[in-house]
Parts: C-alpha cells; structure tokens; sequence
C-alpha cells in the first residue's frame, strides 16, 4: 500500500492553453496491455539551441536568434524584435505551420509542437522558421481633446483608423499624421458628441498623431446640389457653403417645382447631417410649423410660409422656411422630398437591423423590394403587404408607423410570417423567403413612414469537441455583437480539443454546422458573417477535422485507470481511454491531468461503485511520472493510473504520568507510521510494541483518515503484576456485607474478586488520567443477603 507520492510541475507552457501544468502519470501497464511509463530521467523542458532557428524578416530569410529561445508557446517566447518594428506572426517547420517547441536537456531532443498538440522530434536537418511582419507604433499626443479609439500598433503598408472628439460644444478638432494636418478628412462617426473617424493610408513609418482642439470660429452650411437631390423641389434662399457664428442660427427656404393646377405637392421629408427631420402635415394650413432636435443638439424649425394656391396671384407651390438654431456643427442638408398631396404614400423611413423588404406598390402592382426613403403608393383598397427578413445577429423587430408624423396606434398584423393573414388570405410569401408580416390597414392618412428596428443579439461563443460527448473546450465566451465596434469580432482560440477521433487530427476550426471556411488560432472573424449559423444566441465553434496521414500524425490510445479506494490490495478499476494524436514514427507525447480528472469525474458519477457518494475525483492523485516521454511507433496505446489519496497514521509512544521507566527499557518503542486511503476507517493494534512489564492507555488505535494524516499517542505505565493495569494509577474499592449478611453473587460487574465466604468483594480500578488514560468505571453496588433473623439489607 506504501506508494512514493511525487508533486510535478511541467514547466514548459501547456500547449495551445489546453494542457495544464500537472500531467498524467503512466502506470506499469494494465489489462489493457499499454506501454508503461518509460522513466526517461527528465525533469526539464529546456530552451532551444538558437541554431535550430531561422528567422524571417517580411518574408525574407535572414539569420538564427542571437539567444537561445525558451521553451514554451512561440507566441510568448519567440525572440522580440520589437527594437527592429518586427513583430511575431506564425512559425513553420518544412511549411507547416507550429505553436510550442522546447528541448529535453536530459535527452538532448528538440521537439515541436502542431496546432491539434502532437509533439514531433526535430530532423537534424529541419529549423523551426520564425516568420516577423513589420509593425509600427502609434504614438497619440493629445491634448484637451479625448482619443477614444485607434490601435498602437499598424502593420507596414496597412491604413490606421482612429477616433477622436471635442472636450465640449464650440471647440474644433485639430488633427495631425506628422506634420500633415489631416483635420478636414475626418467623417463623422457621433452626431451627439461630435466624434470623427480619422483614416491614415499606407503607414511605412512610425507614426506620431497630434490631437488637439482650439474654439470655433465659424461653421459651415451647405446643401446637396446634385439633380434630383431635392425631389420635386428646391432650396430657394440660403448660400451655399454659408458660414455660421457658434451658436448663432441659419435660415433657408425650400419649395416644391413640380406644382400645376391639378396636382400640389407638400414637404414630406428633408436630411440634415444624416437625420431626418420632422415636417408639416399635408393638412397643415399657412403659418403652421414643426421643431425637432438634430442628435448634435440644434433645433430645427420648418414652416409653411405660403400655402399653394389658385387665388391672384396664382401660386402652385408650397414654401416652407427652415430655421436652424443654436448651431454648433457644420450642417450639410443632403436630399429632400415634396410628395403630390392627393397621392397617398408609404416610405420607408428607418431599416435598423433588417435584411431585405418587398412591399406591395399599387403602382406598379407588385411587389417591390424596399430600403430606406424608399416611397410605395397605398392600394386605398385592401392595405399594404409587407414582408421582411432580419439581419443576422438580430432579434425582436419592432414597428413604429406614422402618419403624418405621429406615431399610429392602428392594428398593423405585425406577426410571423406564419399560417394565414389575418383576413383568412394565405400570404404572398412562405416563411422560408420571409420571417416576418404587416399589413398596413386603408385609409390611415396620405403619409405614412415606417420605422422597423430590432435588436442585436448578445452571443456567447463555445468551442465544441463534436465527436467526443460535445465536450466544451476552455471556457465560453460572452457579449459578442454583430454592432460595429461593440465587440463585434472573435479571435479564434488556441486551444484544442485534447481527445481526437480514430483516424483523424484536429486543424483548425469551422462553424457547427458547416463546412467553411476553415479557421485557425489567431484569426479573426466578424460575428455578422458567422451569426447566421448561430445556435440561438451561441456561436459554436467545432475542429476542422482532417485524416491523421495529411497532417503526418497518429492516434493512440489512452488507458485510464484508478485504485479502488476500499481495496486494502490497491486493484486497479479501468475508469476510461481515449484517443490522443501524436507524430508519426517515434513520437513525444506529454499527459495531461485536468482531462484525467474530467474522466474520473464523469466514471464516479456514472458508476455502480459502493464509494461513488464519498469520493471525487480530487480524491485522486498520480503516480509516479508524468513528464513528455518518446512513444516509438510501435506503441499503440499508453496506461495512467490514479492513486487514491492517502494520509498517514502516526503511533506516537509516550510515557505516562509519573512513570520512571527503569534500566530494562532505554527507550521509548519507534513510532508506528502507516498510509491508509482518505476517508477509510482504521483500526490498528499496537500491542506487539508494548514492552515487557508495562501497560498501555489502549492497545488499539482506531479512527477516520484524513488527508492532513491523522496523528495518535499510546502511553505506557509500569505494570508488575502484569495485570494490565498501571500500577500507579489504582485504587483497590472492597465491599463487605458485615457481620450479618453476605455478598449475592449473582449479577455482580465483572473484574471482581469475591472471597470465599461472600462476605468482601473487592476490585482494582484504573484511575483516570487527564489527556492520557479513561480509567475504569466504578462496578455497580453488589446485592447483600442477610443472615440473621429480623435483619434487611437496606445499602
């Protein structure tokens, strides 16, 4: 039972963040007949000779290291060349690509390590290629402004995007890329805030971006002067590229072209900096306006400052005045709208989240795809028919209609695209062309503008072994978003399913449920173009698996075994084996702990084992070995074993109280040390190791075992007489009947001595002794019979 507990610690980076840093210990074989641990007499994972390095510089080939490299994930250890603007990218052993390498020093093997975590010997005549892109730092110098975005690092040849806003209202952002003021190339990225995405193209050099901010003097005004931006009508008044105080105001008309004696034609929408602003009713008589607030803050004010009219002097044509108030941006007013008044339209105003639309147009009698200031003409007949799908990445669509600018509370039969209409009618469309209806209801008014949003999803991503139980590799991810900028791409994990299936090899990883593109560690992957493959709200990632003979590995076997805890023998019980891929021909091959445990976990709790309840698998520890060790390729399978956890029972011997032990014992007996399974029962007799002539506070040590070890005391006393029992801790108790009675003899406690004529009882007790001995308890009071006439024994 008395096994050497070794505590190992690899100190090589487990790969791919997979393999932790204790391993599996193979046993001396089991049924299963797999090779036993080969003790290879190492204990380090050194660094790599720089020799078996070449270094790639942008592609081309230069020279080793100047130091040998340590061992462990090239990602973390590879030489920095940073002072150079070299950065890691990948490495290659004869064009493929690999993630670890180290030495065993003890051996004198340099290995490496592929993506799936089989460990292949380096050929004498192989380097493990380093392969460096130029990078360049950024460096931002900002002052009063806020940078709120931008990376610090741009690879050669590459463009560098950033981000940058005012510290207030009335301040102007001044932007320098060097000595290149690059200030006025800058888009709007928040209308509320006033930040702006800067672009710098081709960087070959480092880079030093200047953000600062000085008070504006002036903004600009302008409008869109392209045919047709204004349709059906025309801004009248207001200059072009006007010039505007801060805070100050602008004002503008705009009036409809396309008037005529039998059609009029009213204002129905106008585009100021992306935004689209309210306008008056068709209904709305001479003199009436609307406001609305632009998201940078200005009031926008539009009214109508002449109705069309028939009456001297004729005049066809709506003019509305626009005032913009409060400015504190450059205002560009992109395109306009006049609509025929006796015409009832639908346009589409907002598609946030939405895929592809088709709308009935009574127009053209058909339906027509839609987007955005799309206008479709109203049947005034049996309503119009919409249908939808959502983006990927999106969930719960919403529809907000207005008419004439204000939001309707009609029933619209926003639903499903499922089952009938909600008149009886089959759609016009199946669910699987379109998720979603409405059906705008007649005669809800002649301008009608939808508003359809939904909501991003918030993914979890998860990398699956799909062949072997679904099992979870690492730990999931959260907050992933197909939204711009909200966490809105994944880089794919370096870790890897440490199980593989027969025949095959992990190498890299798909999307669950399909077949390409193919992924590997490093790479990063936009959520909208892999959230269509979603299951639900989790984006699973599955291995790419490929047949081992393409990658130049192999499997084996693995036979994992544990000792059954209540066997005092220590049998072993068979609890799991599962394939590992290692190189062809002879191969390293480095256990690995944490998915041991996992098997014993999932054995326990399955099992029929009367210990199932009281044991967990961190009950469990190796044995001896557990470092990389070669698998020749005439080895098809590997055994560990887990031993059951043992804690070690001290049998101290002490002597007792005011005991003086004489010439014949020099010494106090050795200590009595056992190893006894965790939570077994023991009793263990210590008489054999009470010397001649003494006594014992006990014979039998007995108790629960712990991991801490559980420690006892046996102490001993003089005992002459040998009648086990401390001679100096006795008392003698005697009962005696007197002259008139004599003791019964029956039911008397046991350990007595009753005198021929039953007239004394006498006992020898064991006093107690705090800490060290029970001693005896008192014997129960004997029963007296009398023996004379007229006399009772009352006690």
């Amino acid at each position: 039972m008395k096994r050497r507990l070794l505590a190992m610690v690899l100190s090589l980076a487990m790969l791919m963040g997979l393999l932790p840093t204790a391993a599996l210990a193979a046993g001396s074989g089991g049924p299963s007949g797999g090779a036993p641990y080969q003790d290879l007499g190492q204990r380090e994972e050194g660094a790599v000779s720089a020799a078996k390095f070449t270094i790639y510089k942008d592609g081309v080939k230069g020279d080793s290291p100047k130091e040998n490299v340590s061992a462990g994930q090239l990602s973390e250890t590879a030489p920095d060349l940073t002072g150079e603007n070299l950065y890691f990218d990948h490495a290659e052993v004869n064009g493929k690509r690999v993630y670890e390498a180290g030495t065993l020093t003890e051996q004198g093997i340099t290995y490496y390590g592929s993506i799936s975590g089989a460990l292949s010997i380096l050929g004498e005549s192989e380097t493990i290629d380093l392969y460096y892109v130029s990078k360049y730092p950024v460096t931002y110098n900002v002052t009063g402004a806020e940078k709120t975005a931008g990376d610090d690092l741009v690879k050669k040849g590459d463009s560098l995007t950033f981000r940058a806003m005012p510290s207030a209202k009335g301040q102007r952002l001044v932007v320098k890329a060097g000595d290149t003021d690059i200030s006025n190339t800058g888009t709007v990225f928040g209308q509320d805030t006033g930040e702006m995405l800067f672009t710098v193209d081709n960087v070959q050099n480092e880079l030093t971006i200047t953000i600062t901010e000085t008070a504006a003097t002036s903004y600009t005004f302008s409008y869109n002067t392209t045919d047709g931006a204004f349709r059906n009508g025309r801004i009248t008044s207001g200059n072009n590229n006007q010039s505007i105080t801060p805070g100050g105001t602008i004002t503008f008309r705009i009036e409809s072209t396309a008037g005529s004696l039998l059609n009029r034609y009213t204002l129905n929408m106008l585009v100021i900096n992306g935004h689209e602003v309210q306008t008056p009713g068709t209904e709305t008589g001479e003199g009436a306006y609307v406001e609305s607030t632009l998201p940078s803050g200005e009031t926008v004010r539009i009214t109508l400052v002449q109705e069309d009219t028939t009456a001297a002097p004729i005049h066809y044509q709506n003019d509305y005045e626009v005032t913009i108030s409060d400015v504190y941006t450059d205002l560009y007013i992109s395109e306009g709208n006049f609509k025929r008044t006796d015409r009832n339209e639908v346009i589409i105003k907002e598609l946030s989240g939405i895929g592809n639309i088709v709308g009935w147009d009574d127009g053209a009698e058909e339906y027509v795809p839609g987007s955005v200031n799309h206008v479709y003409l109203q049947t005034g007949r049996t309503g119009n028919e919409f249908y939808f799908n959502l983006k990927p990445g999106y969930e719960k669509p919403q529809l907000t209609v207005k008419v004439n600018g204000q939001v309707s509370e009609a029933e619209m039969n926003f639903e499903k695209n499922i089952g009938n209409l909600h008149d009886g009618r089959e759609p016009s469309y199946t669910q699987e062309q379109y998720q979603y209806r409405f059906d705008l209801p007649n005669d809800l008014g002649d301008n009608i503008e939808l508003f359809l949003t939904a909501t991003p999803i918030t993914y979890s991503v998860e990398y699956r072994n799909d062949r072997n139980n679904n099992d979870l590799i690492g730990e999931p991810e959260t907050g992933f978003t197909v939204v711009e900028g909200n966490k809105d791409t994944i880089t794919i994990t370096s870790r890897t399913p440490y199980e593989t299936v027969k025949g095959y090899s992990p190498d890299g990883y798909v999307v669950r449920g399909t077949s390409a593109p193919v992924y590997h560690a490093g790479d990063i992957v936009d959520v909208k173009d892999v959230a269509a493959d979603a299951a639900g709200t989790t984006i699973i990632f599955v291995p790419h698996w490929v047949p081992v003979d393409e990658v130049n590995e192999r499997n084996i076997t693995i036979n994992l075994y544990i000792e059954d805890p209540t066997d005092i023998n220590g049998s072993d019980i068979p609890a799991a084996n599962y394939l590992r891929t290692v190189a062809e021909g002879d191969a390293l091959f480095r256990p690995n702990e944490e998915r041991g445990r996992e098997h014993i976990r999932e054995y326990i709790s399955s099992s029929d084992e009367p210990w199932k309840d009281t044991y967990n698998d961190e009950d469990f520890v190796l044995r001896e070995g557990g470092e990389i060790q070669v698998v020749k390729e005439s080895v098809s399978s590997l055994d560990f074993h887990f031993d059951v956890k043992k804690g070690n029972l001290t049998v101290k011997f002490q002597w007792g109280a005011g005991e003086q032990p004489d010439t014949a014992v020099p010494a106090l007996p050795e200590n009595i040390t056992e190893q006894i399974a965790i939570k077994q029962s023991f009793s263990v007799d210590v008489s054999e190791s009470i010397p001649e002539g003494y006594t014992a506070s006990t014979t039998t040590v007995a108790g629960t075992m712990i991991e801490a070890g559980v420690e006892k005391t046996v102490y001993l006393y003089k005992d002459a007489d040998n009648d086990n029992k401390p001679d100096n801790h006795t008392i003698t108790l005697t009962f005696d009947a007197g002259e008139n009675g004599i003791i019964d003899p029956n039911n008397l406690t046991s350990g007595g001595a009753l005198s021929e004529d039953q007239k004394t009882l006498t006992y020898k007790l064991v006093k107690p002794v705090e800490g060290e001995l029970e001693g005896d308890k008192y014997p129960q009071i004997p029963q007296v019979n009398a023996t004379a006439d007229g006399m009772v024994w009352t006690g």
